[in-house]
């Protein structure tokens, strides 16, 4: 999920573990506010390396329970990324 609303980009303890990523320690706990209000305790961090087109990309997500969806890239991912969205055509282009 792309959410402009989320203040970082989050991944499933279960995504994370199926995707064999190493968890690594945040520098504090952070207190995680979900969508529907409720409140997580996120202690760690992955490093998820992925390739577009013509980049390879790491973006950092913080490991919290998130149900579904497993993976929302907030506004470190669209801020670094700055995607092209064609709102018409309900698609997002990453090739700036």
């Amino acid at each position: 999920l792309i959410d402009s609303g989320a203040n970082n980009n989050f991944i499933d303890p279960e995504l994370a573990k199926q995707w064999r990523l190493p968890l690594k320690p945040l520098s504090k706990t952070t207190k995680i506010r979900n969508a529907d209000g409720s409140t997580n305790n996120a202690k760690n961090y992955v490093d998820i390396e992925f390739t577009t087109d013509r980049q390879n990309q790491t973006i950092k997500a913080t490991v919290t329970k998130l149900g579904q969806p497993r993976l929302i890239l907030g506004t470190p991912w669209l801020q670094n990324a700055n995607p092209e969205i064609n709102w018409k055509n309900k698609t997002i282009s990453l090739d700036r």
